[in-house]
């Protein structure tokens, strides 16, 4: 259940202001997102490496959080952005 009344904004690309490469970037509930802009296959070995998993959905990114993570995701998964990553 996402919070109510916390800013959430449209995901937008743009361009990492360190890196320079191309992210999605977006308010989920007050946070500031930043992911890799090509959906994920594999959530859990992107969990292992520490890095968090957001799903989008309707243009917005949602993190997901252990208790959402228990639900099968409806949008495309994306796993937070880490300069030099993959």
């Amino acid at each position: 259940m996402r919070s109510k009344g916390l800013a959430c904004t449209p995901a937008v690309e743009t361009v990492c202001a360190r890196c320079h490469r191309m992210i999605l970037k977006g308010l989920d509930e007050g946070w500031l997102a930043r992911v890799e802009p090509m959906p994920i296959g594999d959530e859990l070995a992107a969990l292992a490496t520490g890095r968090r998993t957001y799903e989008l959905r309707a243009g917005q990114l949602i993190e997901r959080t252990w208790d959402r993570l228990a639900t099968e995701a409806r949008g495309r998964i994306h796993v937070e952005h880490v300069c030099g990553g993959a």
